[in-house]
């Protein structure tokens, strides 16, 4: 009876493994390349949704002003956009908000007298807004344009 070659047999062992471990990322990465490099930029198809904006405020005078100035920057059609503010706040937040809204079109502020709940904000808003999609910032959001 012949004796098998045991280091022999661990080195083909060794080999195959070794070459499975090199193949299967190398496939793997170039699928990836190829993935990559097929990729275009989307293209929008129609016309974009009408967007509303929801912004429940309390006591945020120091932050709003940052959130206002991305809203007023976005690079979106302004007669897609629509804003909701709802404010429960005892300091000057809202009158910020009026001031700084007194020109924007589809806006809606609401003043609560007392403070109820971001929540109860959010779903009077939401009763109120028209839009196919809706976004929600906290006054201390900063909003990058696009």
């Amino acid at each position: 009876m012949k004796m098998l070659n045991l280091p022999l047999i661990l080195t083909l062992i060794y080999a195959f493994v070794g070459v499975i471990l090199l193949v299967v990322p190398l496939i793997y990465l170039s699928t990836a390349l190829v993935s990559i490099s097929k990729r275009r930029k989307a293209e929008t198809v129609g016309e974009p949704p009408t967007v509303t904006v929801v912004v429940p405020t309390y006591n945020e005078e120091k932050n709003v002003g940052r959130v206002l100035s991305g809203l007023a920057n976005l690079n979106y059609p302004r007669e897609k956009l629509e804003f909701v503010f709802v404010d429960d706040s005892t300091d000057n937040t809202f009158k910020i908000i009026e001031d700084a809204t007194r020109d924007w079109e589809n806006t809606t502020r609401i003043k609560h007298e007392k403070r109820l709940s971001k929540a109860y904000g959010l779903n009077e808003a939401l009763s109120v807004s028209r839009g196919e999609l809706i976004a929600v910032y906290d006054a201390d959001c900063t909003i990058h344009p696009d």
